[in-house]
């Protein structure tokens, strides 16, 4: 929350032969790990923001291709 990182995750992301199951994926290890080493208050934060973006890139990359997203926003977990 540095406001550093100045990437582009959209272009880094959109060529690659990725899915709804490979964000699905990422959002479980992600909420792995910020339960293991955070504490509960930070792990929702980090949780919570993390749902954000697979939701958002999947949503880019399907619209580059062409594509329509018909899939809800995902839900972050209680914690």
């Amino acid at each position: 929350m540095s406001g550093r990182y100045h990437g582009q995750p959209m272009a880094a992301h959109q060529l690659l032969p990725i899915n709804t199951a490979h964000f699905d994926r990422w959002l479980e290890l992600s909420t792995e790990v910020a339960r293991e080493v955070c504490p509960p208050t930070a792990a929702a934060h980090f949780t919570e923001r993390a749902y954000r973006i697979p939701d958002s890139l999947e949503f880019g990359i399907a619209a580059q291709r062409g594509e329509l997203r018909s899939r809800p926003a995902r839900q972050p977990p209680y914690l």
